[in-house]
């Protein structure tokens, strides 16, 4: 048997590619805690793997500050993604780092509207008082 660190690693490095084989084996093992599956949908989220987001929530992995800051994302928000931390208790005028609402860093139009959809405040401000419908306007 693997060392639990060589395991953990094996499986955040499983939800970061979006292997959704390895970590589905990894999550099955029963090995796993709520803190390490918490860990894996902020790393499935940043990387935009819809389907290993799934997965962990399925397995109970929870809606938090910290995995909430990843729906930014590096290169690609998935509208889907969005809606899944929604269907799990995502509060649609949350806050990321630094206080900024979370609809204020959305660059995907489509992300943006699901946070809308479910009630959004287009006008809530942040510490720099600049609403999200005046980032949007701006990125276009």
């Amino acid at each position: 048997m693997e060392s639990d660190d060589a395991f953990l690693d094996a499986f955040l490095n499983a939800c970061a590619a979006g292997d959704l084989s390895n970590t589905q084996e990894a999550i099955a093992s029963g090995r796993l805690t709520l803190e390490d599956l918490d860990e894996g949908l902020a790393l499935a989220t940043y990387d935009a793997h819809p389907d290993i987001v799934a997965t962990l929530f399925d397995a109970g992995a929870r809606v938090s500050t910290y995995a909430t800051g990843f729906l930014t994302g590096e290169e690609e928000q998935v509208p889907g993604i969005i809606r899944q931390f929604l269907d799990h208790g995502l509060d649609p005028n949350a806050s990321v780092s630094g206080g900024e609402p979370l609809l204020s860093l959305l660059r995907n139009p489509a992300s943006a509207r699901e946070l809308l959809l479910r009630g959004a405040d287009p006008n809530r401000c942040g510490p720099r008082e600049i609403p999200p419908v005046v980032y949007a306007i701006s990125s276009t």
